[in-house]
């Protein structure tokens, strides 16, 4: 095996903790490494596994980096070789994989101002979960947060609300937490419910949820928690439901944290080589 095969795994895993940490500057440069490597491998007519996890992977970390228009490209990439792959019968889980694609592509649209297009992948999304062959609790949690999003976008709190609600017991259900679903995931649901309840006017809801939402941040795992991304969301959040309190008419606008990262998280395919790698220290 070539030295750039034996090292894509490394890269990949780089980029993902690079993600759920909030690192996105030392994961961009691990996931265009990955990518530069994918670049180097034999050509294929079938869609490679590695090749739509590098580019999701960088996507998503342009996303936190800000960089929304070059994120675009790439989500836009990993989705298309996610549906080819599922065309091909090569998926994990074919919907799924599919499903997570789409959840950061609607993402990355919503914070480019489109929520039209983030409806069209929450919707379509949520069908391709539907079909799967294993229904998954973070799958639909992770979606529910990016359709809470759109809600907000329209001005439909109420149904926000809801669906962050609806998204934050997914996320922390027993199949959801079996999963490992980051809980970088479900402080972006708790942040969506404040700010929803927030907009509506309803005080006493948010003040009740930052509360909720100020214990959960401060005994997630460090790792998978988002870091400071997240930790500066629920500072933010928390301002704006003591602001709902106050003077509900000066409100601060509501900060940014969607479920980033549904598509690589929802393939399996790190966590899979730690545990490899794991194993493979034990036998040592």
């Amino acid at each position: 095996m070539s030295r750039a095969l034996r090292s894509l795994p490394a890269l990949l895993r780089e980029a993902e903790v690079c993600l759920w940490r909030g690192e996105a500057a030392a994961g961009i440069a691990a996931s265009r490494e990955a990518r530069a490597v994918c670049a180097t491998l034999p050509a294929s007519a079938m869609p490679r596994r590695e090749a739509r996890l590098a580019a999701n992977l960088h996507g998503a970390l342009l996303h936190l980096a800000g960089d929304y228009e070059e994120a675009e490209e790439f989500l836009d990439e990993a989705l298309a070789l996610a549906e080819a792959a599922a065309r091909h019968g090569l998926a994990h889980d074919q919907f799924v994989c599919c499903a997570g694609a789409l959840g950061d592509v609607g993402s990355n649209a919503l914070a480019l101002g489109d929520a039209g297009k983030a409806l069209a992948c929450s919707k379509r999304a949520e069908y391709m979960l539907n079909r799967a062959y294993r229904p998954s609790h973070a799958a639909q949690g992770a979606l529910r947060v990016t359709l809470g999003l759109s809600q907000s976008a329209i001005g439909d709190h109420a149904a926000a609300l809801r669906s962050h609600q609806q998204a934050l017991a997914q996320l922390t259900s027993p199949p959801a937490i079996a999963a490992h679903a980051p809980p970088m995931w479900s402080l972006a649901a708790r942040v969506g419910a404040i700010a929803a309840a927030a907009s509506l006017g309803d005080a006493q809801t948010a003040r009740g949820l930052a509360d909720e939402a100020l214990a959960a941040s401060s005994g997630a795992p460090v790792g998978t928690d988002g870091g400071e991304v997240s930790r500066e969301a629920i500072r933010a959040v928390v301002a704006m439901a003591e602001a709902a309190a106050d003077q509900p008419a000066s409100a601060p606008a509501a900060p940014w944290l969607p479920a980033l990262g549904a598509g690589v998280a929802l393939d399996g395919y790190a966590l899979q080589q730690a545990e490899v790698g794991d194993a493979g220290k034990r036998d040592e």
